[in-house]
């Protein structure tokens, strides 16, 4: 199985090759973020819509860590799949520094502020003592 890194894939991208990506996340991953113009089929459902991927075109497969990505190509190869197909070996591992930026994620689900999470420890702790001065009232 061959694998190729999110910098390579990027290059690729860049210089107009005709490159499909093939996404085998779940739908609320997919949801978080994905890269443009992939193809999303979840790992479930790869080799019932296998005809949806050009056996013609290079084809690189990704999930998350690489593990559902290595579990579709085995499974499309198995099926009789004769394109070529490389595994994007994780997108956890591209969001180091020196990896591409080739996933996009949208604004409205970026994380809480700091104000958010200080609202919340704050409504936690009021719950806290609130409990525990009902518990120490005299019934």
């Amino acid at each position: 199985m061959q694998s190729i890194t999110a910098t390579e894939l990027k290059q690729k991208l860049d210089n107009g090759e005709d490159v499909q990506i093939v996404d085998v996340r779940e739908d609320s991953e997919v949801a978080i973020g994905r890269i443009p113009n992939s193809i999303h089929i979840p790992l479930a459902q790869v080799v019932g819509r296998m005809s949806e991927i050009d056996p013609s075109r290079d084809t690189v497969v990704h999930c998350k860590m690489g593990g559902r990505s290595a579990r579709a190509i085995e499974a499309l190869e198995r099926s009789g799949y004769t394109g070529s197909l490389s595994n994007l070996t994780g997108l956890v591992q591209r969001r180091r520094p020196q990896r591409a930026q080739v996933l996009t994620v949208p604004r409205s689900l970026s994380l809480p502020s700091r104000f958010c999470l200080r609202r919340r420890r704050w409504r936690e702790r009021a719950f806290k003592c609130r409990s525990q001065l009902t518990a120490a009232l005299p019934r």
